[in-house]
């Protein structure tokens, strides 16, 4: 991160206010594959464990995992079942952020042309790691992402959320 960090805004203040104030939170990780790409498997185990690590100490209410796949078909037909609707409705609000002050990252809608199968269609492809972050079940970020300016990747937020850690873990030595 350069010296603009998340932070450092106004975004990052109100959460975490929401977090010491004790409102509930929880974090929902999406994986384009349980199998990381060549050269991300030692950033993804980082991911895991500081998760691992902010929900044992009960700071986070709870984080879910869910694997999205490479892409999404946004044909009509592909995306006319309950479970497609669903997905492409969890894709797009992520897609779409849940604060005015985030603006999600990565996420890329392109088309398929295939002119030796004849097959054309639009396609949602996801950045390869997502997280959306809930306080009171409402989404409140989407990373990675550009907050007020800065670019946070989903690494980013989670150092930036262990320093709220440390913090609290200070303030209840001190009291």
């Amino acid at each position: 991160m350069s010296e603009e960090t998340i932070a450092t805004t106004s975004w990052w203040e109100r959460y975490r206010d929401d977090v010491a104030e004790g409102k509930t939170h929880m974090i929902d990780v999406f994986f384009r594959s349980l199998a990381p790409s060549q050269g991300s498997h030692d950033k993804r185990r980082r991911i895991l464990q500081r998760l691992d690590a902010a929900a044992e100490s009960s700071s986070l209410a709870t984080y879910n995992i869910h694997v999205i796949g490479d892409g999404m078909c946004l044909c009509e037909d592909c995306t006319s079942t309950r479970i497609a609707r669903h997905m492409h409705e969890t894709l797009s609000s992520l897609r779409d952020g849940g604060s005015d002050r985030i603006e999600p990252t990565g996420f890329a809608e392109r088309s398929v042309d295939s002119e030796m199968t004849g097959e054309h269609y639009p396609l949602l492809v996801p950045p390869e790691v997502t997280l959306a972050v809930y306080v009171e079940d409402v989404l409140r970020g989407v990373f990675p992402a550009r907050v007020e300016g800065t670019s946070v990747s989903v690494s980013d937020f989670l150092e930036a959320y262990s320093s709220i850690e440390t913090e609290s873990t200070v303030s209840q030595a001190e009291a």
